[in-house]
């Protein structure tokens, strides 16, 4: 991310939290079902917390990592304030350098971190994401999508972050790391309407849950 671009988070996270609303992810609700009870989850550029905050509430351990200090303070805040700080790690970290160790998470959930490191850093990121997972885990990943009015915006109000996103979902792009070894339990590319922040506005996401299948 552009130094330029995290002083941005940095700053809304310090003039406002949560940030994005507190509603957890779609697919983050679809993965808590799939999950053993006190299973250990990552949750990489977690912000302040939408979704990890939402996975500590259901009594599970939540790691979570973001380039944004400001960000990481916000979620810490608000663990403490819900009173569940005691299952929460959360770390400053950029997790394009991120480096993991064997079969460490039951789950890792990635929502709108990818748009935001060079595509040249995806495989690498991929490539941990998969040693990090246990056998039997899950992946539950979105990105904006090709579609999502920012890259072409118009006439249409978009997001005051547009201007972050680097890196966009093209057909297929989050399916293909998953075609080996991993089941992909759901996919979808869509148009969705966001009211959490800013003035409403459309976005294009790309969404995938799977789970793994092998130590391969």
């Amino acid at each position: 991310m552009r130094p330029e671009h995290l002083r941005m988070f940095d700053q809304e996270y310090r003039r406002r939290a949560p940030l994005f609303g507190s509603t957890p992810t779609h697919v983050v609700v679809q993965l808590r079902a799939l999950l053993p009870n006190s299973a250990r989850i990552l949750d990489i550029g977690s912000g302040d917390g939408r979704d990890s905050l939402y996975l500590l509430h259901a009594g599970f351990y939540v790691t979570a990592l973001d380039l944004s200090e400001c960000a990481i303070a916000a979620l810490k805040r608000l663990a403490i304030e819900q009173h569940v700080d005691e299952r929460l790690d959360a770390q400053n970290l950029d997790v394009s350098s991120w480096m993991p160790s064997a079969e460490s998470f039951d789950a890792i959930v990635g929502i709108t971190v990818l748009d935001h490191i060079e595509q040249s850093l995806h495989p690498r990121l991929f490539e941990n994401i998969s040693l990090a997972t246990r056998k039997g885990g899950y992946v539950a990943l979105e990105m904006h999508s090709d579609r999502d009015p920012s890259v072409d915006p118009g006439d249409r109000t978009i997001s005051e972050f547009a201007a972050t996103v680097c890196t966009v979902a093209r057909a297929n792009s989050l399916i293909l790391p998953f075609v080996n070894d991993w089941r992909i339990l759901d996919y979808s590319d869509r148009l969705e309407h966001d009211i959490d922040h800013g003035e409403p506005h459309d976005h294009g996401f790309c969404t995938i849950l799977a789970r793994k299948e092998s130590l391969r």
